[in-house]
């Protein structure tokens, strides 16, 4: 029985990983020339745009900038800054920080984010996508698009009109102010349960927060945090925890709503409602014993996604008041 030629095998796999490499090199110069090549004929034809460089775009007025602020300063600053960096730029202008992430077009103008948000609907930039994917999956609201995104905003939109708002006011004042106050308020409006952070341990917000952290956009400019080996362990494993504990409470407020035992308005029990209710479900909807998986996948995921966007915001909003 002859032996494999370990020599010719391995120079085999040596081409063959040389050949990878070459092509992805040039795969990247043809993007970067491409992108470029577009960037530059915008300035020519007398759009705004930061000082461009004809190979490194945006990135060095980037660099300069960033290189003034804190390490662990939010990314949403750098558009800010470099518009002061450079007044001339105006309220609307292009960045191209290629290829950590697509160049996007800075808006600063209330006038002309209105076209862009309420007047006409653009498709949602694809790293929201991305950054949920951690805490939501990858069907919520954020990412969402057209009739889906409809659908699942028709959904909730009771839950935030202004007289339940008011009435949930008894609820907040019940609560003490700790660290945990908002955690315990959001888990009231969007579960109708009262975490108890503020007295005890709770596997879901220490997963919530544990998975916060982690969440990347896919375009930060530390290639090592962008691309962390850990990261999909740590997605893997907090979500478990989310979704074991979210699953629970599910089932339960079902049980609750197919009794017809709450009249509640959280958002959990808007989309059950709206199952047991819609005509669009199976005839034996009402009846059944549990809830058609597919729905459940998606209404784990839009809980997920209110729990980490209402603790967030929250918590930015006493940043930004102090």
């Amino acid at each position: 029985m002859s032996k494999p030629n370990l020599h010719v095998d391995g120079r085999v796999l040596l081409n063959t990983l040389l050949f990878l490499l070459f092509s992805a090199i040039a795969t990247f110069i043809f993007r970067l020339s491409q992108i470029r090549r577009k960037m530059k004929k915008l300035k020519d034809q007398g759009l705004s745009i930061t000082p461009y460089h004809s190979v490194f775009g945006s990135l060095l007025v980037t660099n300069d900038v960033v290189s003034q602020l804190p390490a662990d300063v939010n990314p949403q600053y750098y558009p800010h800054e470099i518009r002061r960096a450079h007044p001339k730029l105006g309220s609307i202008y292009y960045l191209d920080n290629w290829p950590y992430i697509a160049p996007i077009l800075v808006v600063a103008s209330p006038s002309t984010t209105s076209q862009a948000t309420q007047e006409h609907s653009l498709p949602k930039f694809p790293t929201l996508a991305n950054f949920m994917r951690g805490i939501a999956g990858t069907r919520d609201l954020v990412s969402m698009e057209g009739q889906m995104w409809k659908t699942w905003r028709g959904i909730f939109n009771p839950g935030f009109s202004g007289s339940h708002l008011t009435s949930l006011m008894p609820e907040f004042v019940k609560e003490n102010f700790t660290d945990n106050l908002t955690i315990d308020i959001i888990g009231k409006i969007v579960l109708s349960t009262n975490f108890g952070a503020q007295r005890k341990y709770v596997p879901i917000v220490a997963a919530l927060r544990r998975q916060v952290p982690w969440l990347s956009f896919g375009t930060e400019l530390n290639l090592w945090q962008r691309w962390h080996p850990l990261r999909p362990l740590m997605y893997w494993y907090n979500q478990r925890v989310m979704n074991k504990y979210v699953n629970k409470e599910v089932d339960a407020r079902f049980a609750q709503q197919k009794a017809k035992i709450d009249g509640s308005k959280s958002i959990t029990d808007l989309a059950l409602k709206s199952y047991l209710q819609s005509d669009t479900q199976d005839a034996n909807a009402s009846t059944a014993d549990s809830i058609d998986p597919s729905f459940k996948t998606l209404l784990i995921g839009q809980i997920k996604l209110f729990l980490f966007s209402g603790h967030d915001t929250t918590s930015a909003s006493i940043c930004y008041l102090f």
